[in-house]
């Protein structure tokens, strides 16, 4: 046998070797529960006073045993937390075991681990009923060296635990605090709540713990000193949460950006995998921890905020005058909610952020008037940005003005804002401001059919208002935005219940009617009529009221029946309510002056099923009797044909050689009709299919195409074609033969030389106004046309929307005046022959100021694009003849030298013919036609170099001021526009 094995007595002397057994103890008692009920009443005694024991202070002793003894005594607590779950065995040492855990906590040495241990064990003590036992001890827990320890280590390591184990406890025994007590713990947890070191979740439970005391301080309002010193913790705890507010709404977009920064990487990042998995995870959860306790406050504010404002109410204490309600210095903390508050919902989703906005919009609804007023007051503007930044947020108004609480005090504010510094953002309707302008207000009127006392906050502003929008929709170019927030506000009053809104209107009546009525006969009446429609239809007051004027609402009457079928139904309504409340005698000289025009449209409905409006139609017919016939007493226009030769036939042929030919008049005509009346008044009944649109469009262009001519006989493939192109332009002699040419043209009378003109305007004119119809336009390729023309200068601004058939036609009579201004003087139209035999070019001319003098204000944008076009590819061809004329004169070549003045006189005479026509355009009746002359007549002589242009300044002068004469005066915006073109004509015409 080996040497005896050494003594083992120190082991009995071990602190380390007690640590173990409490948890070997506590596996075995799992292992065989038969022996607990022998074993365990001997050993709890001896547990308890283990636990109990020297209570002194490590100086004197030696500190590795000391803090193995401790050690040793918290696993035996964690043993004794253990037997919890049988609270028969320990019902007689509840007290003395929660005592002993509070003195380990005090002089518990500081170690992470031991300390950790020992608030764990607390932590399932509170978690029982014997929680109680620790109540008298709070003034020893609430000293954080105490719970925490000394060290450094453990104040960055035990923090987020001990504060939660406080939390928990102070919540249980929140109902008994005395006021000493909830000062401390305000206090301390309010420094956690902007300790920005501490997680999220730590802050989150100061914030929840603060607000489970608003209770108990509310609670203590009965006594004086409580009243006082009450009020002023609350007081303490809003201070508190708006100023994590303040430092919130900075710390969210850092937040976030970390976020999408963490994102990026770890799409765009193939190695370390897991690292940046788990920096990911690490980033969401702190969003989501923000998220919730931005939550939690918001969700606190409402109760905080109500338990201030009826502190001193049903109280036994006098209370003093001008004491409920928030202070001023409240007042001025509360403000950063719309300031602070509202930054902080941008961490919210779209989905998070319903819920959320609603809660935050309900902690208004508990103030009183006063604070109401002066926080929004306020804090509108800078919620308004906030609105502006974000548009989901505006669903905090909608709740305000959805709130029986905050309607009317809110809407007052609200309107005061809009109607006195917001108004003119509505210039700009496309803009994100005047979006949230005019949803605020809908959301405003909205008001007025839910609460109708609301019908106050706009009766003093009514008048104000109306004048406001009326003049700035004369004013503005794009006034669209003002019509459609009158046409909000006459859908909100339209209900018959705000009698007092209906008599403020009647001052503002005259005037709303005869701006209307101006704006429907203005140059923007084709693109808003029908909204300027509705309006007049739908004006808010009495009938009665209306009688002076109704001679005005009979137009917009007719174009209702003209119309949508929205307005259809609307003139419908509104034509019988007439028919049935007004006398004959009255009614009938009202509507003379349109009674023809009126009576077609009614019968036009007459339509059998699923055409909703014939029955309706056929009944207000039968009331008016036998004035439903009067426009039969006049002769009916017929078509007829004032040509009998046909402008384009086309010729068909069957085996073996039978030819016969098809005119296509009339398919032309029908075409024409189908595609430009569909979007005019009376056609939008007419249910026609894009499909059948497009295929009616290219029909069109066929026929344009076959009469243009363009083929080149000896010309057989693409770069033959180039070249007979360059001939044509830059050469003298032109392209092939003059045999080649006569071949090419058969014989034509005068009559039929005139359809052909005819027709050939008529497609022209068609397919100018529909280049830039959105349902049929093709997109513009990238093609080596389009290179040329940016190079040349081009302004791609005007051909931004325009068709890319269209912008080939321009360019293609650009080619045909180009060689036109090349001839010499003495060589144009002398052959009687060649004129029948040729269409004139100057047709094209023609056909675009047609266009551009239409009252559609879409057909005349279009036409103003394609002159654009065709004068920048003009002016482009005419630069390269006259660069390559003086090449060839400097190259010494014969008779070259009189080309380029032969090149400028042509070009002259061309860009003379243009602008006389521009000039006619301004000396139309109509206005639209003047200001459409005035813009394409500054559009061409900006465009055209001076060399090319001799430009008659007389008659432009005299043209621009006829139409400055005669545009009527509240055309505001177009004399601007027209007064900022003869500067422009007349800066270019007369250089400095």
């Amino acid at each position: 046998p080996g040497p005896p094995p050494p003594p083992a007595a120190g082991s009995y002397h071990s602190f380390k070797v007690i640590t173990e057994c409490p948890l070997i103890v506590m596996f075995l008692f799992q292992l065989y529960p038969e022996y607990v009920k022998v074993h365990v009443p001997a050993l709890l005694p001896l547990m308890v006073q283990s636990i109990s024991m020297s209570n002194s202070k490590p100086e004197t002793v030696n500190k590795p045993g000391y803090t193995d003894f401790r050690g040793a005594q918290v696993k035996t607590v964690s043993f004794l937390t253990f037997l919890l779950r049988s609270p028969n065995y320990l019902a007689s040492y509840h007290h003395s075991i929660c005592r002993s855990i509070v003195d380990l906590l005090v002089s518990c040495p500081d170690s992470v681990s031991i300390r950790k241990e020992l608030l764990v064990a607390t932590r399932h003590v509170l978690a029982t009923e014997h929680r109680s036992q620790f109540f008298p001890f709070l003034d020893t827990l609430l000293k954080e060296e105490n719970l925490i320890g000394r060290s450094k280590r453990c104040f960055n390591s035990l923090r987020p635990l001990a504060y939660s184990l406080l939390a928990e406890l102070i919540h249980h025994m929140r109902m008994q605090l005395p006021l000493a007590q909830l000062t401390h713990i305000i206090h301390m947890f309010s420094r956690n709540v902007h300790d920005a070191s501490l997680p999220f979740s730590v802050q989150m439970t100061s914030v929840r713990l603060i607000l489970n005391l608003v209770e108990s301080i509310y609670n203590m309002r009965q006594d004086a000193r409580g009243q006082t010193e009450g009020r002023a913790l609350l007081s303490r705890i809003l201070h508190a949460f708006m100023d994590k507010f303040s430092s919130l709404k900075h710390r969210i977009p850092e937040i976030l950006e970390s976020r999408g920064e963490k994102a990026k990487e770890a799409q765009t990042s193939s190695k370390k995998e897991l690292l940046t998995a788990s920096s990911k995870h690490d980033s969401e959860k702190e969003v989501s921890d923000c998220k919730h306790l931005v939550k939690t406050l918001i969700l606190g504010m409402k109760t905080l905020l109500w338990s201030i404002i009826n502190f001193r109410r049903g109280s036994k204490q006098p209370r003093q005058q001008g004491s409920d309600g928030l202070s001023d210095e409240e007042l001025a903390v509360t403000w950063k909610l719309l300031t602070s508050g509202v930054q902080c919902l941008k961490i919210f989703g779209a989905q998070e952020a319903i819920e959320v906005h609603d809660h935050f919009a309900a902690i208004f609804s508990v103030l009183d008037h006063r604070s109401f007023h002066e926080i929004f007051s306020r804090g509108m503007p800078h919620l308004f940005e906030e609105l502006k930044a974000s548009t989901s947020l505006v669903q905090i108004p909608a709740h305000l003005l959805a709130s029986a609480e905050t309607s009317r005090p809110f809407g007052n504010i609200l309107a005061t804002f809009l109607v006195g510094y917001k108004l003119k953002e509505l210039s700009n309707p496309t803009s994100s401001e005047g979006f949230l302008v005019l949803r605020l207000f809908q959301l405003l009127f909205g008001t007025l059919a839910k609460f109708p006392e609301s019908e106050t906050v706009l009766h003093s502003r009514l008048v104000p208002f109306m004048e406001e929008c009326l003049t700035s929709m004369q004013q503005n170019a794009n006034p669209a935005g003002y019509v459609h927030l009158l046409r909000a506000l006459f859908k909100a009053m339209a209900g018959g219940k705000l009698d007092k809104l209906y008599h403020e209107f009647l001052y503002i009546l005259p005037l709303t009617i005869t701006t209307f009525h101006r704006m429907l006969e203005g140059p923007k009446a084709h693109a808003l009529r029908d909204p300027l429609v509705e309006l007049c239809l739908s004006i808010p007051v009495r009938l009665q009221a209306l009688l002076p004027h109704l001679r005005l609402l009979m137009k917009p009457l007719l174009y209702a029946l003209q119309s949508s079928t929205e307005l259809v139904s609307l003139g419908l309504q509104t034509m019988e309510f007439w028919v049935d409340s007004l006398n004959p005698e009255f009614l009938d000289p009202e509507m003379a002056a349109v009674e023809e025009e009126l009576m077609a449209a009614l019968w036009s409905h007459l339509r059998p099923r699923p055409y909703p409006f014939g029955a309706k139609a056929l009944q207000l017919l039968g009331k008016l009797g036998g004035r439903n016939r009067r426009f039969l007493q006049k002769p009916t226009q017929l078509d007829y044909k004032s040509n009998p030769e046909h402008g384009l036939r086309l010729i068909l042929t069957f085996e073996p050689n039978t030819s016969f030919l098809v005119p296509l008049d009339k398919c032309i005509s029908f075409a024409q009709n189908a595609l430009l009346l569909k979007g005019d008044r009376g056609m939008d009944r007419v249910q026609m299919s894009r499909y059948y649109q497009q295929q009616a469009l290219a029909f069109l262009r066929a026929c344009l195409a076959s009469v243009l001519n363009i083929a080149v006989p000896w010309a057989q493939h693409q770069g033959q074609l180039g070249q007979a192109l360059k001939e044509a332009v830059f050469s003298r002699e032109g392209p092939g033969s003059g045999s080649a040419k006569e071949a090419d043209v058969g014989v034509k009378t005068k009559t039929q030389l005139e359809a052909e003109q005819m027709v050939f305007k008529g497609l022209l004119s068609t397919l100018i106004s529909l280049s830039t119809d959105p349902g049929l336009t093709e997109p513009r390729s990238t093609s080596r046309g389009d290179a040329q023309e940016s190079k040349g200068g081009q302004r791609k601004s005007s051909t931004k929307r325009l068709d890319s058939f269209m912008v080939h036609v321009c360019q293609h009579f650009a080619v045909l005046f180009a060689i036109e201004a090349k001839r010499p003087p003495q060589g144009k139209r002398e052959d009687t022959n060649a004129v029948l035999k040729e269409i004139d070019p100057y047709l094209f001319l023609d056909s675009l100021t047609e266009v551009l003098c239409s009252p559609n204000h879409r057909y005349s944008r279009a036409a103003l694009q394609c002159l654009c076009i065709f004068v920048d590819s003009l002016v482009l061809l005419l630069k390269a003849q006259k660069k390559a004329a003086e090449d060839s004169a400097e190259g010494g070549q014969q008779g070259g030298a009189g080309e380029p003045e032969s090149a400028e006189s042509g070009a002259l005479a061309i860009f003379s013919e243009i602008l006389l026509r521009l000039v006619h355009c301004c000396y139309e009746f109509r206005s639209q036609a003047q200001l459409a002359g005035v813009k394409a007549l500054k559009e061409v002589i900006a465009r055209t170099s001076q060399q090319f242009m001799a430009v008659p300044l007389v008659k432009v002068v005299r043209a621009f001021l006829h139409v400055l004469k005669r545009v009527p005066e509240h055309y505001v915006s177009e004399i601007g526009e027209a007064q900022q073109a003869l500067a422009a004509v007349l800066s270019v015409a007369i250089p400095e």
